[in-house]
């Protein structure tokens, strides 16, 4: 029966093959060639054939194969093409290896083949340099047309000084686009040449706009769909009001902010497996598109599902790619609305379109074929194992049930050797069912999972697999970060995860979930697993763990998370999130971590035996979120958490909540915990009001907090302040040491500011008064990854050097830090730095009542460069374009060149190069602290570029740190970036487009700042002025117009200054006009002063 499906396939693949051959003669016999004239040299000719051994990027820190290389998806000509895909606001491309000779005087032409898949189109890029490497002249052409190739030229005379060219290839920097480019070739002279590429596109023979379309509605004929979903009727109308193409379009109108509205094609559409297909739709509306192409198997189960989504309000064209799987027999076009808003979406000339045959895999087919037919008929006690390969596309359901003593067993013949990818997934809805050894790597799931426990399945247990980047892509394989999946998916009861790895998340959608839709208890174990490297987001649904939802969050699910390890799950704040009740979450680890456990719905959960240890950077809490009642956070051990981060946060809540807000805390019991360096260890209730309930956070908790033990010598915020004066808590036995505890002027009963008694365990504190975490409990959590992955994948991933471990700064565990030294020697004068006490071998001295050290230690603990000049006997640093400079016995000091006046010289004892510690640390952006009672100087100090800010303050006081920026585009080389980065002689090269479009960039400050004034250096020309505006914005929408139409009044390059006055603003836009010669806007650095 296999055999014959085969031969069948193979036939059908035959007869195409034929007739494309036709095709192509006909085509062929048409075509006429034009013959390059002699006199025209070709000096460059680039069909892409050899990838990329011509070229390297414009950018190795921001491109890669993600977004610019060669494939051989499009070309037109030979088998591959080069693309660029510009998915954000920042530019991608690639530039000629090699220069390229080239004469002053002389006519150049390049020609090119462009393919714009979607979006804007990339430019090819005419740019002649002189013999010093300064460019000289750059000329670009593109595209805009989609769908199909077209040839493109453009003509220049190199410029006096030429002497090499260089090819650039980029996309369009702010604007977004997908573009294919092929059959480069410069000429010497002024080549002749063809209008059309021809060509193909996509591999193997047609494009988009050529392909057979099978599904065509511009709803001028009335309507053959139907509704989505029942929960929310038939919220849909054709319109006349509004059409892309003709006089009509189909309106569908959202009223429910909690199901999503839209429409579904009204019959199945019949297709062929492994074949490729394109779905077009265009849209526009006031709230978020979703466009789905949805494939199902000849018994209508489903196979895989790809989704478009976005938001315009003009008409914009979302395009879905997708090759079918084995098995695929019908396809569905769904489009709606998102789920949690209300408005209105108009959708227009809906497509779906046959793009001929795809890559047959029958390995893959065959696997899948016989797999299942071995797992139906499975008794108990059967062990099927799975030969070595990687499969694509792969639909495992298992469906039979085995014995406690005698479970079926699913697993790799070798671990990690069988890999699962693309839309392959595994259904279990039997009982006692293990699945052992398997890899999904790269895949993206048919339905927004990947692996299923089916509401039938019982005592199932997924041991030591591995899930590694598992993210939807688009058609050429970029990750689509709005798109949903979700990794292993627990329903049933009594399954059990364990020892398996989870790392490279990128999209919505949790790695781990508990499924829950009734009240029914659930009973499920994860334990001893990895979780690691999720992507930073901003939206909800990018928890890495969570049991349940508000729905069902008032019963308990009696589940247990523990043993497990998770390393930077930074995906949002809620990295382990508890949404029911009776839940226990046991001897886990969260490290480097930005996100907290959090309790955030539900009663009855307990916390306890976790160990919280502390990256670089956050400014979420690292800890526990307490939110609800009867919740137990006791015996956890939070070490050296980050600057501006909260340990454990007992929360004020919502009055009147509704199920999804914040119920009231009641009975919180919050005990026997270990802070070691911590900022912010305790937040008993913080009153925050407002308008909108679900923000209105006035309710004060109740509970108690006792025996719990603080020691912090890091950070700017109190141990424990009290931001709630009404709240119902108790305290009793804490004690706190270190810092300042910053509750009030009086200590409630039960909290001591005095030093706790404690030893040394291992690599542990151990407090020994009756007070901190039972270290029995917290020593059965992991300390490092290698505690619990499967060993094979430590062999063949880690011990290989494709993933890597990096231990956090002052991490105990897992570097030589010696325990003993972390905490201060109070009995003379301490320096400690991010919670660690330094050791010097020149103490620390307090001369005229300013704290000295030894300047190298402290600048390399920064990470500054250090450089000293004997003959003068000055030292400098310099640190994320900030240069300090001092000298011996002088009270004059330099930040940049800007002069400060030093309390205390520097001064030279012992062989040591003493400076005032709070002078140097603070021009480094560090805040200092003084801790009379122990005599300890705290500095808090996060690189710049760990916190991916841009500080260059030029000299300039006062200078703001930028956080991002986003710029309208450059010219190829010179981005945006460049103009933080210090240096007078780089630039942003940013064009005016026309008169109605003008070059611009939008600097974002992080947070809204009041600004004093505005500094601007552009490119010294002797016969250019540049002239420009500035526009200010609190939420980087509405923009105020703050420097008016203005032009340099200087030619030297250098800072010219604009007053703001106080005004107040996040986001700063620059708009270019260009410069008195011509279109370009050469900006070398911009200061943006205030506080």
């Amino acid at each position: 029966m296999i055999q014959s499906n085969y031969n069948n396939i193979r036939s059908e693949i035959m007869k195409k093959a034929l007739k494309l051959f036709l095709a192509l003669s006909m085509v062929l016999s048409l075509v006429s060639f034009t013959p390059v004239m002699a006199e025209d040299k070709v000096l460059f000719a680039e069909s892409f054939e050899d990838g990329m051994e011509k070229w390297i990027y414009t950018n190795s820190s921001r491109c890669n194969e993600s977004n610019t290389g060669v494939s051989s998806d499009y070309a037109s000509e030979g088998k591959n093409g080069a693309y660029v895909f510009d998915e954000d606001d920042k530019t991608y491309g690639m530039k000629t290896k090699d220069n390229i000779p080239a004469k002053a005087g002389t006519t150049y032409k390049i020609t090119g083949d462009i393919y714009n898949v979607e979006g804007v189109g990339a430019k090819i890029f005419l740019t002649f340099y002189d013999a010093g490497g300064t460019r000289l002249l750059s000329k670009s052409i593109s595209k805009s047309d989609t769908g199909k190739w077209i040839s493109v030229s453009l003509t220049e005379v190199a410029p006096e000084g030429t002497e090499n060219i260089i090819i650039i290839l980029t996309g369009a920097g702010a604007s977004t686009g997908k573009t294919y480019i092929d059959n480069i070739k410069l000429y010497e002279g002024a080549a002749a040449g063809g209008e059309s590429a021809g060509g193909i596109s996509p591999a193997p023979s047609v494009s988009a706009s050529e392909g057979d379309v099978i599904v065509s509605d511009s709803f001028e004929d009335g309507l053959d769909w139907r509704t989505y979903s029942s929960k929310t009727g038939s919220p849909f109308e054709i319109t006349q009001n509004e059409a892309s193409e003709g006089k009509a379009s189909l309106r569908i109108y959202d009223e429910s902010t909690e199901n999503a509205a839209g429409i579904r094609s009204g019959d199945y559409i019949n297709i062929k497996e492994f074949n490729k297909y394109r779905l077009s739709a265009k849209a526009k509306g006031n709230v978020t598109v979703k466009v789905y192409l949805r494939i199902y198997d000849k018994d209508k189960k489903q196979l895989i599902q790809k989704s478009k989504t976005g938001k315009s309000d003009n008409w914009q064209e979302y395009f879905v790619d997708m090759e079918t799987p084995y098995g695929a027999a019908m396809a569905e076009i769904i489009i709606t609305t998102d789920n949690s808003t209300t408005g209105e979406i108009f959708v227009d000339e809906v497509k779906l379109i046959d793009m001929g045959e795809g890559k047959a895999d029958y390995d893959s087919a065959k696997l899948q074929e016989t797999l299942n037919e071995k797992l139906k008929n499975a008794k108990p006690g059967d062990v099927i194992e799975i030969d070595d390969g990687t499969y694509n596309d792969v639909s495992i359901n298992i469906n039979v049930s085995g014995t406690e003593a005698n479970p079926i067993i699913l697993k790799a013949k070798n671990p990690g050797k069988v890999v699962f990818s693309k839309a392959s997934t595994l259904k279990i809805t039997g009982s006692y069912i293990h699945v052992k050894d398997l890899s999904y790597i790269d895949c993206y799931g048919a339905s927004e999972t990947i692996l299923r426990f089916e509401p039938d399945s019982r005592y199932c247990v997924l041991d030591g697999c591995l899930f590694l980047n598992c993210n939807p892509v688009d058609a050429k394989g970029k990750v689509d970060p709005n798109a949903k999946l979700k990794w292993v998916y627990i329903q049933g009861k009594y399954n059990t995860v364990k020892n398996c790895y989870f790392s490279g998340k990128a999209t919505v959608g949790q790695m781990v979930e508990v499924v829950r839709r009734t009240a029914e208890a659930d009973y499920h174990t994860i334990k001893d697993c990895y979780f690691g490297d999720i992507k930073m987001g901003s939206v909800n649904g990018l928890e890495t763990f969570r049991i349940g939802t508000s729905q069902e969050s008032l019963s308990g699910s009696y589940s247990t998370l523990s043993g497990s390890f998770f390393e930077a799950c930074n995906g949002e704040v809620e990295t382990i999130s508890i949404k029911s009740c009776n839940n226990y979450i046991l001897n886990n680890t969260l490290y480097n971590t930005q996100g907290a456990i959090v309790l955030r719905h539900g009663n009855d959960n307990l916390v306890e035996g976790n160990l919280v240890i502390g990256g670089d950077k956050t400014a979420r809490p690292t800890g526990v979120r307490i939110i609800g009642e009867n919740h137990k956070v006791v015996n956890n051990y939070f070490y050296n958490l980050p600057v501006t981060s909260t340990a454990v946060y007992v929360m004020d809540t919502n009055p009147n909540p509704l199920i999804h807000e914040y119920l009231e805390i009641k009975n919180a019991d919050v005990s026997n915990n270990s802070f070691i360096n911590c900022d912010l260890s305790i937040m008993p209730g913080e009153y925050l009001p407002s308008d909108t309930n679900s923000s209105n956070r006035v309710i004060p908790p109740e509970g108690k907090i006792t025996n719990n033990a603080v020691i912090s010598f890091k950070g700017d915020l109190p141990s424990m302040p009290n931001r709630e004066p009404n709240h119902k808590l108790t305290f009793e036995n804490n004690k706190f040491y270190g810092k300042a505890i910053g509750y009030g002027e009086t200590l409630p009963q039960g909290v001591s500011y005095e030093k706790p008694e404690y030893t040394f365990d291992g690599k542990y504190i151990k407090f020994t008064d009756g007070t901190g975490a039972d270290l029995e409990k917290v020593k059965k959590a992991p300390t490092s990854p290698f505690d619990i992955i499967p060993k094979w994948v430590k062999e063949q991933y880690y011990d290989t050097g494709k993933i890597t471990f990096t231990p956090v700064a002052g991490d105990p565990f897992n570097t030589d830090l010696d325990i003993t030294k972390v905490l201060p020697d109070t009995s003379k004068i301490n320096v400690v730095i991010n919670g660690i006490a330094e050791t010097f071998d020149v103490d620390p001295q307090i001369i005229n009542s300013r704290t000295m050290v030894p300047m190298r230690a402290i600048f390399e603990r920064f990470g500054a460069e250090v450089n000293w000049d004997e003959p003068t006997a000055t030292a400098t640093a310099s640190l994320d374009g900030i240069t300090v400079k001092i000298t011996r016995d002088s009270d004059k000091a330099y930040v940049g060149n800007k002069e400060y006046t030093l309390d205390s010289p520097a001064v030279i004892i012992d062989g040591r190069f003493l400076v005032p510690l709070r002078f140097v640390s603070e021009s480094f952006g560090a805040n200092v602290g003084w801790i009379p009672e122990t005599q300890t100087a705290t500095i808090s100090y996060v690189s710049r570029k760990v916190m991916n800010e841009f500080l260059a303050d030029n000299g300039i006081e006062g200078a703001l740190a930028v956080k991002d920026f986003t710029e309208s585009g450059n010219d190829g080389s010179n981005a945006m970036e460049n103009i933080f980065d210090g240096n007078i002689n780089s630039k942003w090269a940013v064009k005016k487009a026309s008169d109605s479009e003008m070059g611009y960039g939008i600097i974002d400050l992080g947070s809204v700042k009041t600004l004093d004034g505005i500094h601007i250096a552009c490119q010294a020309h002797p016969t250019r002025i540049y002239t420009y505006e500035f526009y200010v914005s609190e939420d980087g929408v509405n923009y105020t117009l703050a420097v008016d139409k203005t032009s340099t009044k200087n030619y030297d390059g250098k800072f010219e200054a604009h007053k703001l006055n106080g005004i107040k603003a996040q986001y700063v836009k620059y708009v270019g006009y260009g410069n008195s010669e011509n279109d370009w806007n050469n900006v070398s650095e911009i200061v943006i002063t205030g506080k």
